[in-house]
Formats: structure tokens, C-alpha cells, sequence
């Protein structure tokens, strides 16, 4: 009678083992799916910030097509000028885009 109660002992203690390693098993499962649900959301939303990052950077690139412009127009003007008070007018709009310039190019840094 007592070697079949340890035997009965010893088999319940093996299922509630096996029960436990299984219930851990899928818990880790579990836990590796949310784990790739969480990098899919992740992924999902890198992939949609890309169309607003390239409409951020067209808009900045005809910012400096703009820029570019102007100094190239102050510049222009600056060489056609023929007298002093035009040279010392267009100097200042050639330093003020100069500026606008520098001032793109610091905030980059």
C-alpha cells in the first residue's frame, strides 16, 4: 500500500511539474508574439512618418532654392551696378542674404 501511494505522489508531482513547465512554455510564447506585435506597431509607425519627413524636407529644399535664388539675384544685381550709392545699396541686400545663408546653415549644426 505505501509503494503505491509514492508512486501515486510521485505521478501527481509529475503532472503538476509537466503542468507548470507547459503553462511556463506558453507564457513565453505568449510573451515572444507581443514582443513582435510591439516591433510590427513600431515598424508601422516609422513607415508612416516617412511621407511627412519628405514633405518636411521638400519644403526645406525650396526654402534653400529660395535663398539660393536671392543671393544669386543680389549678387546679380550687385555686378551690374554702375554707381556707388547702387554698389551700397545692393551691398547690404548681398550681406543680408550672406546672412540668411549662414543663419540655414547654423541651425543645421
Amino acid at each position: 500500500m505505501i509503494p503505491f501511494l509514492v508512486l501515486v505522489f510521485v505521478a501527481a508531482g509529475l503532472l503538476i511539474y509537466l503542468g507548470t513547465l507547459y503553462n511556463g512554455l506558453v507564457a513565453l510564447r505568449n510573451d515572444i508574439d507581443k514582443a513582435w506585435a510591439n516591433i510590427d506597431v513600431l515598424l508601422k509607425q516609422r513607415h508612416d512618418e516617412l511621407p511627412r519627413l519628405a514633405d518636411v524636407c521638400k519644403g526645406y529644399m525650396q526654402y534653400e532654392r529660395e535663398t539660393l535664388q536671392q543671393l544669386t539675384d543680389a549678387r546679380a544685381k550687385y555686378a551690374a551696378a554702375v554707381t556707388v550709392n547702387q554698389k551700397a545699396q545692393l551691398s547690404g541686400t548681398l550681406s543680408a542674404s550672406v546672412q540668411r545663408v549662414f543663419a540655414t546653415r547654423r541651425e543645421l549644426s
